[in-house]
């Protein structure tokens, strides 16, 4: 937070100096402020995206108002803000899932080609089903895919972002046939799987939380190449035999 906030006072002290060198011009910011989260309402990316957006309202004399561009596995909300003007008055709150949608040619341009202002945060991606799915660990998960091939739906939340690249990097390692299953953003892919409609998930730590804790889901696996403190009950991929890790990270840019 405190590397975030920095980041948003050398926005600011960058514009104001520049607005001093002009006759009578304005010091930032004059006007609204606009968080453009690229996936549907009510996943950790908006969650976390309006709680720095209340952070911001607390330093800056200007709203600061978060809107949901969606559509295209993030690729519409990405480029809409690439094609704003390099005013500091539209910010982008992307993740990792930016290099996939590049690399799948969702979107003709990556992070290089925006101002990076904060990382902030790390995340596990965690595979998970229903809390009555007759599976305790990922390899049965597997084990089923194997004898069953392409029967396993497993949802994700778009082509190329972080849900589909970990679910694919299960698939390749564990040699698996899956059907996947593609949502506009976290509380659709949460929905799908509390009704049963999909047989297995993949989601950010913090889209699953609340659920695993009531105990409507269990979490089979988790990313990152360590257990991580809040889920150290949950063991890694790895750690079950599938060669696969991956650290989600979240940041905010601007255009150039």
């Amino acid at each position: 937070m405190k590397r975030f906030l920095c980041a948003v006072l050398i926005l600011a002290a960058a514009a104001t100096a520049f607005a001093e060198g002009r006759k009578e011009a304005p010091t930032f910011p004059t006007k609204p402020i606009e968080i453009v989260v690229p996936w549907a309402a009510g996943g950790t990316s908006d969650l976390t995206a309006r709680a720095i957006a209340a952070e911001m309202r607390n330093h800056l004399p200007q709203p600061v108002v978060v809107t949901n561009v969606t559509g295209a596995g993030g690729a519409t909300g990405h480029t809409h803000v690439k094609n704003q003007r390099a005013d500091g008055y539209t910010i982008l709150f992307s993740s990792v899932s930016f290099l996939g949608g590049y690399f799948t040619g969702q979107f003709p341009f990556t992070y290089t080609d925006l101002q990076p202002l904060a990382n902030l945060s790390d995340e596990a991606v965690v595979v998970v089903v229903h809390k009555d799915a007759p599976y305790s660990n990922l390899k049965e998960l597997a084990d089923d895919a194997k004898r069953n091939p392409g029967k396993v739906s497993w949802a994700i939340t778009g082509t190329g972002n972080s849900t589909h690249i970990v679910a694919e990097g299960i698939r390749l390692a564990a040699g698996i046939d899956i059907q996947y299953v593609s949502f506009n953003g976290g509380a659709e892919v949460r929905a799908a799987l509390l009704g049963k409609h999909v047989t297995a998930a993949t989601m950010t730590g913090g889209e699953a939380w609340d659920n695993y804790r009531a105990g409507n889901f269990k979490i089979l696996a988790q990313s990152l190449p360590k257990r991580s403190p809040q889920l150290a009950d949950v063991p890694t991929i790895r750690e079950q035999g599938i060669d696969h890790t991956f650290n989600l990270w979240k940041g905010l840019y601007v255009p150039k």
